[in-house]
């Protein structure tokens, strides 16, 4: 249970330091949200990846020749995911209520220069704005963070479960057993 919980908290802490960074750097302003948005989907994918793939070989170590199957596999991603979903309410709320209050109206300004590029009516463009007004907030942020990061995990984690299980050493060959 200790590995579920070391990594799957060190999943959200690297990932707000990650969106610290991202901020500082400009990439939450409205000229590159884009390329924000971009760069840190990937960049979550690729940290919430790594945490699922050490906190599986921590676990996979000890089962040693007994091996370890899918299904063992798959439950540390996803236990691991699950922790990460839930300590990442907190990483989250204080991304967005402390050090970028204002993502919502960067958002909303961003996708408003959007359609305005792609020659939308400005009807469109009004009903667009206020949909997303009425859908902006600290909650519904939190809510999609965690769905996001359980929908995530468990695609990472069955992906890596595939490549992490281990047979036992008896099958260890992959052929038939030996006749003695």
């Amino acid at each position: 249970m200790n590995t579920y919980l070391k990594y799957g908290v060190a999943i959200p802490v690297a990932g707000l330091i990650a969106m610290v960074l991202c901020y500082v750097s400009g990439l939450w302003d409205v000229d590159n949200l884009g390329k924000g948005l971009i760069i840190g989907t990937v960049v979550a994918i690729g940290i919430h990846t790594f945490g699922i793939v050490l906190g599986t070989r921590v676990e996979r170590a000890p089962s040693g020749a007994a091996g370890f199957s899918y299904g063992k596999a798959f439950k540390v991603g996803f236990m691991i995911s699950l922790v990460s979903a839930v300590a990442g309410i907190a990483c989250n709320a204080i991304f967005f209520k402390f050090i970028n209050p204002n993502y919502n109206e960067t958002t909303i300004a961003w996708t408003r220069s959007l359609m305005e590029n792609m020659k939308a009516p400005e009807a469109q463009i009004e009903k667009a704005e206020e949909q997303m007004r009425a859908k902006a907030g600290l909650t519904r942020q939190l809510v999609n963070g965690v769905v996001g990061a359980i929908v995530i995990g468990t695609i990472i984690s069955l992906i890596t479960a595939a490549v992490m299980k281990r047979p036992p050493a008896d099958d260890l060959t992959g052929g038939p057993p030996a006749i003695s």
